[in-house]
């Protein structure tokens, strides 16, 4: 907010004092209004959930990140799956083949579908 530099005024009666008293409370109520609107948009500006929803709205519009995440979270899905399920008992040199060979496939399976998905948002 810029300071307002006013003309000075000469005041020769009561009638322009009045005057210039209600003009300069028009001012100062206007003022205030816009200050207050500033604040309210700062505030507004500075909570988490507004961070969060224009961040979010910035990166969704980057296809390039939205593949990465995809194929970051798959790939962690995957693992997790797998190791959560697949390999509770699998112990020794064969538990940990089959579990190195399992992880193999379901990635190439998981990246044929990636592409898939790819191809059909971004038919070229």
């Amino acid at each position: 907010m810029e300071a307002v530099s006013l003309p000075r005024v000469i005041i020769t009666n009561s009638t322009e004092l009045k005057h210039e008293i209600m003009k300069l409370n028009y001012m100062k109520e206007e003022q205030e209004i816009t200050l207050r609107n500033n604040v309210k948009e700062i505030y507004y500006s500075l909570q988490l959930s507004t961070i969060i929803r224009k961040t979010v709205n910035e990166l969704s519009e980057d296809t390039h990140l939205k593949k990465t995440v995809v194929t970051k979270g798959i790939e962690m899905g995957s693992s997790f799956l797998l190791n959560k399920f697949m390999f509770k008992n699998g112990t020794g040199v064969k538990g940990f083949l089959v579990g190195i060979g399992l992880k193999k496939l379901v990635s190439i399976i998981l990246s044929r579908k990636q592409k898939n998905i790819s191809k059909k948002e971004n038919p070229e």
